[in-house]
């Protein structure tokens, strides 16, 4: 029992908007926290409290109620009590062998003088327990997309509810943190992502050892993510050296680069860090796992909105393809490296066009096509493949070559099925 006006740590077991239901480390009792902004506290962090005072509950059952004030918190996965996950060898990642010796030279300079093991991060569960999560991760969609719902509040206390069972089941931080994100929580959702990330290099060798992280696995996958997020954070706080070190180590253990940190680098240390050309035939891993690529939080690209005209023409056109590539649903796989090359093309050539209004009166085209009833993203596809025929005319003439057109001028009132052509298959 905690002694008044003593500061003792505790971690946080469950959240809800107006208390927190607090533990000491070790175990033992449970007390209900009660403050006004309990909502800014996250499962399993640590908080310190000045103890004010107890209110014991006459109800049988009902925790103690720890009266006191907040004077420091932490996210320290150890002392929360938090296992590690298990690390298991994966196999090797060879890019000599996967590439051959001249694009491994070019495209993984740091990463070319030999064979890496690929580690896999992994938590086993219960099958049981798989298909509830499963059906938690739907209802999740919903809370995502309605700041106002009251799923929201529900999949917070489910999510709460698993990180109880399972404190080092990453899943649940990921979706956290990407909940709070989407309704503009971003100290919230930075906690979430945090404590993901320390809880994956707890688990993990230390810096200094050689090996490699592909998102070949779940658990890897929601690592990268909540690194990469994380230092983008920090970028974004204006702590640029703690954002430098998060964003080295992602490309030290990740050269396959999947959330294009090396722009960040490069944008923080003007150093230059060479990239893998997704239209390179040789190299096709960007395509490869198309399910999995994201790319920073400030970057984010909604096909639906315009993105901001002067900062969309500065971005390296590979950092298009990634950002184009992120916003779409995964690919299936029967679908060709060439259609997809296309249609990230066209998304590319619409976007510049529309930001610089070049050929003039792009705006004003794109702008009637919506308000024939289409969406933006349609409006997208319709222009970038007129532009893409427009260009494959151009240097026909030019090489002498008159072959005809296979296509026509896409259009709201051309009379195709716009949901069922070739462009509106990556939709």
């Amino acid at each position: 029992m905690p002694l008044i006006d003593s500061i003792i740590k505790t971690i946080v077991r469950e959240r809800q908007p107006e208390y927190l239901i607090v533990q000491e480390p070790g175990g033992g009792d449970r007390y209900r926290f009660t403050l006004e902004q309990a909502f800014l506290y996250i499962e399993n962090e640590i908080i310190e409290i000045r103890v004010t005072g107890l209110n014991r509950s006459v109800e049988i059952g009902k925790p103690t109620e720890l009266l006191g004030v907040v004077v420091g918190s932490e996210l320290n996965p150890q002392l929360a009590g938090i296992p590690p996950l298990e690390v298991k060898p994966d196999g090797e990642w060879d890019p000599v062998k996967t590439y051959g010796p001249d694009v491994a030279r070019q495209f993984f300079p740091q990463h070319c003088d030999k064979p890496y093991p690929k580690l896999r991060l992994q938590l086993e569960v219960s099958k049981e327990f798989l298909e509830e999560y499963e059906n938690m991760l739907r209802e999740q969609q919903t809370a995502s997309t309605n700041p106002d719902s009251t799923r929201t509040e529900a999949m917070i206390t489910r999510f709460s509810r698993i990180l109880e069972m399972h404190p080092n089941h990453l899943t649940p931080y990921i979706r956290m943190g990407t909940l709070f994100t989407d309704h503009k929580m971003y100290p919230i959702a930075m906690k979430y992502f945090e404590l993901l990330r320390r809880i994956a290099e707890m688990s993990l060798p230390p810096d200094s050892e050689d090996f490699v992280l592909t998102n070949e696995s779940q658990d890897n996958m929601n690592y990268l993510d909540a690194l990469a997020m994380n230092a983008t954070f920090l970028m974004a706080m204006d702590q640029k050296e703690e954002a430098i070190a998060l964003f080295k180590r992602y490309f030290k253990h990740t050269p396959m680069d999947y959330h294009g940190v090396r722009f960040r680098l490069k944008e923080l240390t003007g150093e230059e860090y060479p990239f893998t050309d997704p239209k390179n035939p040789v190299n096709l891993e960007p395509y490869e796992q198309l399910d999995t690529i994201t790319v920073p939080l400030n970057d984010v690209y909604y096909p639906d909105t315009r993105p901001d005209p002067q900062k969309w023409l500065r971005f390296h056109p590979n950092y298009k393809a990634l950002m184009i590539v992120a916003s779409h649903p995964p690919i299936d796989k029967s679908v060709s490296y060439q259609e997809i090359s296309r249609h990230i093309e066209a998304h590319i050539l619409a976007e510049d066009a529309i930001a610089d209004d070049s050929p003039q009166g792009t705006r004003l085209l794109v702008a009637r096509y919506i308000a024939s009833g289409v969406s933006r993203h349609e409006a997208i596809h319709m222009v970038g493949m007129n532009l893409l025929e427009a260009i494959r005319k151009m240097n026909s003439e030019i090489e002498g070559a008159d072959e005809p057109s296979h296509e026509h001028v896409h259009g709201p009132d051309c009379g195709c099925d716009h949901e069922h052509g070739e462009h509106a298959e990556h939709r």
